[in-house]
């Protein structure tokens, strides 16, 4: 058994649960722990996703208020 799921099984035994219940409940808590917690590289990857959004957002502004200067006000 691994160090970190017997320090988990020893902490809930502690706490009053039997054993075999304690060794399945740390095990999937570890489990999920290692395939659903966010790395390092998975929060960079975000940061830069939400920059390159922000910049098309921007760019995007940017051209709409270029197009409302260009025809405001009417030329005459």
């Amino acid at each position: 058994m691994p160090n970190a799921i017997l320090t988990w099984t020893h902490a809930l035994e502690k706490m009053g649960m039997q054993r075999v219940d304690a060794e399945r409940a740390a095990a999937e808590l570890l489990e999920a722990m290692n395939t659903t917690a966010a790395t390092k590289s998975d929060l960079i990857a975000l940061k830069f996703e939400l920059y390159r959004g922000m910049l098309a957002i921007g760019g995007t502004l940017c051209a709409l208020l270029f197009a409302a200067l260009h025809i405001w006000p009417p030329h005459l």
